[in-house]
Formats: C-alpha cells, sequence, structure tokens
C-alpha cells in the first residue's frame, strides 16, 4: 500500500496518480446447496462486509442455519481473508428476500426487504397484506433485537434503507396498496414509490408514495447535501399525480428530488423510445449520476445509439436535474440481463464505475472477451466525470454470474457482489457450494505516483511505486 506523506518545504509538490485495468486481488464464493444470491453489502470501519441477500439452501456449505421456507433473508460478515464472522438466517414459512443493510449508531444493523410471510420461522410480525415491507434490527454479531412490518392490503416491498443527519432512517421502496394496514397515503397509480420516515425503534415519523397514473418503482435512494434526498427508478405513467412529464416510451428513468420532509423540489425523466430504467444514484460534488439500462435508440432524451439488446446508461444531473452528459456501455448483445444494472463513484479513482451483467463477447465499446457466451459474465466500465471511457473488465466463468452491488472499499479498491453458477473457470477460482453462491470479488486498480511537479527540482524514485518513496 502505498503512504501518504505531507512535507512542509515552503514550495507547492504536485502529485498525479494513474490507474491501471484492475486485477482481482480477492474472491470468495459463499452459499449452500440450494441458491443462494446477495442484494447489497456495506463494509465495516474493521474492513470485513456485510451481505445481505437471500437463501432457499439449508444447513450445507458455509450455511450454518435451516431454512424456515420458500426463501429467506439471509445476513452474513465476511472478514478479509474470506471467513464468515456471524451468520443468520431471517424468515417464516414463505418467501423473504432482504434488499439492503445500514450500520446504526449502536453497532448493529437494519435489515429490509419484502416478505409475505406470517408469523412462523423466527418472524414474529403479521403481514398486512399479500407482501409487506419487513425490517429487522439485529444486534453487532447478528442477533433479533427487534422487527416491524409496514404495509398495505396489496404488495409493498423495501428496497434501501439510509440514515438521515437527524439520527433517523428512511426506508425507500414500492407499494400498491391504498390507505389500509399500516400504510396512511393513498395510492396515485398501479405502483408508487413508497418513502417511510422511521425512528431508531421503528416507529414511522412520516411517509410520503410519489407516482403517477401508471407503474412507478423505486430502487435506489441517496442523499444530496445536507437536506436534500433524491430516488431513483422507472415509470411508465404519463403527465399525473406527481409526475410532470409524460412518458418517452415504455419505461423510463425517474428521478425525484425531496426534502427530508418529502416535499417534491425538482423531478425529471429520462429515456426513449424503448425500456429504459433507473437502478441507482451516484453522487459527487452536487452532482448526481444514473446508473440504469437502456434498450433505446436515439429518441426522447435520449442522444446516444443503442450497442445491442440493453446497454448499461449513465446519465450526469446537476442537483437542479439539469442534464450535463449521457454514457452507454455495451456489446452486440445484452449488458443488463434482468435490468441488473448500478455503479458507484470512486474517490481513489476520481472515476464513475458502472456494473452489470453481460452477455457480449468484444462488441460495441466492450473491449475483452466473454467468458461463457450466452450465460453472462460480471462486466465493469470506468469513466471519468464527463462520462469517458476509461477502461473495462470481466469477471466470470464458464456458467451464469449475475450482477447485484457494488462499492469503493476502504483502501480504494472496488467490492462487486453477485450471483455465481460456475465452478473454477474463466478468472473464477472458487468452487461453488451448490446451485448458485453468493461471489465477491475485490478489484485492485494497483495505483501508483506518475508525476512530481516541484519548484525546487524535487525528485521522487523509483517511479512508478506501489511500495517505498525515495525524496531527494
Amino acid at each position: 500500500m502505498l503512504h501518504k506523506y505531507v512535507l512542509c518545504l515552503f514550495t507547492i509538490i504536485s502529485f498525479s496518480l494513474s490507474a491501471q485495468t484492475p486485477s482481482i486481488s480477492f474472491q470468495k464464493s459463499i452459499g449452500g446447496t440450494d441458491n443462494d444470491g446477495p442484494e447489497n453489502m456495506i463494509q465495516l470501519a474493521n474492513g470485513d462486509v456485510v451481505v445481505c441477500g437471500y437463501s432457499n439452501s439449508g444447513i450445507s456449505g458455509d450455511k450454518t442455519d435451516p431454512g424456515f421456507g420458500d426463501s429467506d433473508y439471509w445476513v452474513f460478515q465476511m472478514a478479509a481473508d474470506g471467513t464468515v464472522v456471524w451468520q443468520i438466517t431471517l424468515g417464516g414459512d414463505q418467501r423473504d428476500q432482504a434488499r439492503d443493510i445500514v450500520q446504526t449508531s449502536d453497532g448493529g444493523f437494519l435489515v429490509v426487504g419484502l416478505s409475505n410471510s406470517g408469523i412462523s420461522g423466527n418472524k414474529t410480525t403479521a403481514t398486512n397484506g399479500l407482501y409487506d415491507v419487513w425490517l429487522v434490527k439485529l444486534n453487532a454479531t447478528g442477533q433479533i433485537v427487534w422487527q416491524k412490518n409496514y404495509g398495505g392490503t396489496n404488495n409493498d416491498a423495501g428496497q434501501r434503507i439510509i440514515e438521515l443527519n437527524n439520527g433517523n432512517y428512511l426506508i425507500a421502496g414500492n407499494s400498491d396498496s391504498d390507505v389500509s394496514g399500516n400504510k396512511t397515503v393513498p395510492s396515485n397509480g398501479s405502483t408508487d414509490f413508497w418513502t417511510l420516515t422511521i425512528d431508531d425503534l421503528g416507529n414511522v415519523v412520516n411517509q410520503n408514495a410519489y407516482g403517477g397514473s401508471g407503474k412507478d418503482n423505486c430502487y435506489d435512494i441517496q442523499k444530496l447535501g445536507a437536506s436534500e434526498l433524491v430516488l431513483i427508478g422507472y415509470s411508465d405513467s404519463d403527465i399525473s399525480g406527481d409526475k410532470l412529464q409524460n412518458s418517452y416510451g415504455g419505461r423510463d428513468i425517474w428521478v425525484v428530488s425531496t426534502d427530508y420532509n418529502g416535499v417534491i423540489s425538482h423531478s425529471s425523466t429520462e429515456g426513449g423510445t424503448g425500456t429504459d430504467r433507473g437502478m441507482a444514484l451516484g453522487i459527487h460534488n452536487n452532482k448526481m449520476v444514473l446508473f440504469g439500462s437502456s434498450d433505446s435508440d436515439i429518441s426522447g432524451s435520449k442522444s446516444q445509439p443503442s450497442f445491442g439488446i440493453d446497454d448499461l446508461w449513465a446519465v450526469n444531473l446537476n442537483s437542479n436535474h439539469t442534464r450535463n452528459w449521457e454514457a452507454v456501455f455495451g456489446g452486440d448483445q445484452s449488458e443488463a440481463i434482468s435490468f441488473d444494472a448500478g455503479g458507484t463513484y470512486c474517490n481513489a479513482l476520481n472515476q464513475y464505475i458502472i456494473a452489470g451483467s453481460s452477455l457480449s463477447d468484444i462488441s460495441g465499446n466492450k473491449t475483452l472477451p466473454a467468458f461463457d457466451i450466452g450465460f453472462g459474465d460480471l462486466w465493469i466500465a470506468g469513466m471519468d466525470t464527463n462520462g469517458v471511457k476509461q477502461f473495462d473488465f470481466v469477471t466470470g466463468g464458464d456458467r451464469a454470474e449475475r450482477y447485484k452491488s457494488i462499492l469503493e472499499s476502504n483502501n480504494g479498491t472496488i467490492l462487486v457482489a453477485g450471483t455465481s453458477l460456475s465452478g473454477v473457470s474463466g478468472n473464477k477460482t472458487d468452487e461453488t457450494n451448490g446451485l448458485s453462491d453468493i461471489w465477491i470479488v475485490e478489484l485492485d486498480f494497483n495505483l501508483s505516483v506518475q508525476k512530481v511537479t516541484a519548484a525546487n527540482n524535487l525528485e521522487v524514485y523509483p517511479n512508478p511505486s506501489t511500495t517505498m518513496l525515495n525524496f531527494s
């Protein structure tokens, strides 16, 4: 690791770092004998990763708890060497699927997702309708502290949870319920974005629904500045309800900015005549990048052509939703199988990283061959802050890999989580335990010093270096 030192030499010293194509520095498959998959992950201050997702496996492989129903929440903490520190299975006798996790101020965790289980297994809260938002508070070692259900008489699901600056938490998800159960805001149409602000005991402080007369599904929420929230998803609604722009085609990316009380300040629609979905947000310098997928050609607000069936699509907006640029990444097939696309801003690279699942071989602006044409690999691409492509990288084996989550680690690497059906093949060196496993891959960019500028002929050697620097 390159250690940085500040020298007070009455001169100006400028360092620039160059990013190379990444290499895999760590990978780990975790699962049982059935289907297991991640939905999201966070990194703790000590470098460990906590993953939440779903499991259909009983006790087998890495899984030490029995299953309760169709699928369960599965949450585990993994150390840097791949050792599972603790794990817990949460669920009832039907389908339960965790979607997001956040660490709380007491060192514990809040896990949110969807559930249609009644009181059964270790689920102690009844559903209000078909599917509810199910929130579980865990302590620092993964034990249940309390749990809550939120929903109406139809389908409701939690997608993301974030901590607000005032100490409350906000759950963002979807609802097609009208006022019923503990849902107190009416529906605008088929499905709405639904947000719930809760205190640290899970009590509802307020809730809001956003949508038009059609289907509006939320996938991510992020904080922008000190007092603004941004939600992203897709919408097929024309002007109606909270939707102020007509649809360009089938489904468009829909972005909504609100204050902490849920009052809308800005909204915008991005898309073409095909199907476009917003799946994740990256925030940097009070600007946002919308990460999603698109099968639209040039049409609507989309100004760049499609490469294949589904491409990864990034759109950069100012805080007032003024568009700066867009970028398309893809080959001649699909880069967003099942619309699994996402991304993040990487501080160490000063780049946005977009990720998805790719079926394409070398084509379009995809420069690396597929490991398994027809099944799908994990594919990431980097772009500078103007949307210009910097690199791409493929990882996978001889069967299907599906993207699910990405984050920048504490030491500047990129962690990608997905599902994998492959054994040892391609650049996958870990066997699966069953049908599909959770596969976590760390990508190291081997940052090195490339240039030093100084007013007094300061010399630094060796150059480049990834370990020690000498100053002369």
